[in-house]
């Protein structure tokens, strides 16, 4: 296995007296002929504990076509002014994955994170995350915000004087606030 060989040939180049790093950084050199991309941190830390295997690959986990259609997917829903949750993306990836047998690609059975940010960097979205109307109101309303309104509409009441008696006058009231 290459990683394997990478982990001894570390090894022996230390043993020989080139630092750590050196020996990891001429392996990379080496794997990079071969179009294999290791960090120097990877085999580094390999090469302390072999046990410590990579189990992930970085990167796109899809094809080219495929992160390219749900980015597409992505960008129509917005473009109806619909919300798109990070978890709604993740499960169908997710459910793509496992449609496909290929959940040994799932950490724990979930899409992780780190995959979804890379996937939106890649594409060009930002992550676009939308608070529930719930959550912006409950945030809005407070004591000092209150007070805002509440002066708003004083004013406004004063200044017009306007016969609040006459529903047509509050009708006219409310509209003129908006």
């Amino acid at each position: 296995d290459v990683m394997i060989r990478a982990g001894q040939e570390i090894r022996d180049a230390v043993q020989e007296g080139v630092t750590k790093n050196a020996a990891a950084e001429a392996v990379r050199a080496a794997f990079s002929q071969k179009n294999l991309e290791v960090s120097v941190r990877t085999l580094v830390r390999f090469a302390d504990d072999p046990s410590r295997y990579p189990q992930r690959h970085g990167g796109t986990y899809f094809s080219e076509d495929f992160e390219k259609d749900i980015a597409d997917g992505v960008r129509y829903l917005r473009s109806m002014n619909l919300p798109v949750y990070t978890w709604q993306v993740k499960e169908t990836v997710r459910q793509h994955l496992a449609a496909n047998g290929c959940e040994s690609l799932l950490k724990d059975g979930q899409v992780t994170d780190g995959w979804f940010r890379g996937f939106l960097s890649r594409r060009g979205l930002d992550s676009g995350n939308v608070q529930p109307l719930e959550t912006t109101r409950a945030e809005w309303m407070t004591s000092h915000n209150y007070g805002k309104v509440f002066d708003s509409w004083a004013d406004i009441m004063t200044d017009r004087n306007e016969d609040m008696s006459s529903m047509h006058s509050v009708q006219t009231l409310i509209y003129a606030t908006l």
